[in-house]
């Protein structure tokens, strides 16, 4: 994607191989708001939230993924929400340290970071 900005505009440019309408973007934001309205707990959103991302097919997402929230008391992030992990992978990524694996390199870094595959970035391989 690359953004574009003009003095009154704000525009993003999609791969031309993107089929995603106003329309799709629509339906999806309109469900996360809708999410926010509903009388959730901060995890049960966090889980639909995630849900929602990966099971969106105009997203470059595998259908898996993961929500962190940072502990400031402990500076580390911990899992808050995911979808479809490997059970080594929840016991292995309850807690990432800044600058560990893909998802503390991110949070060390303030970027964000893709990675469209397991590659030798991912360290916590189980």
């Amino acid at each position: 994607m690359k953004p574009f900005n003009d003095s009154n505009t704000f525009a993003t440019e999609f791969p031309s191989d993107t089929t995603m309408t106003v329309q799709q973007v629509n339906v999806v934001i309109n469900r996360l708001l809708q999410l926010s309205l509903e009388p959730l707990t901060l995890s049960e959103y966090l889980n639909e939230v995630i849900f929602v991302l990966v099971a969106t097919p105009w997203l470059p997402v595998w259908n898996k993924g993961a929500i962190f929230l940072w502990n400031e008391k402990h500076e580390l992030l911990q899992l808050a929400a995911h979808v479809n992990l490997t059970p080594d992978h929840l016991v292995l990524c309850q807690q990432i340290a800044k600058g560990q694996c893909l998802c503390g390199q991110a949070a060390l870094t303030k970027q964000i970071i893709l990675s469209h595959s397991q590659s030798h970035q991912h360290t916590l391989n189980p």
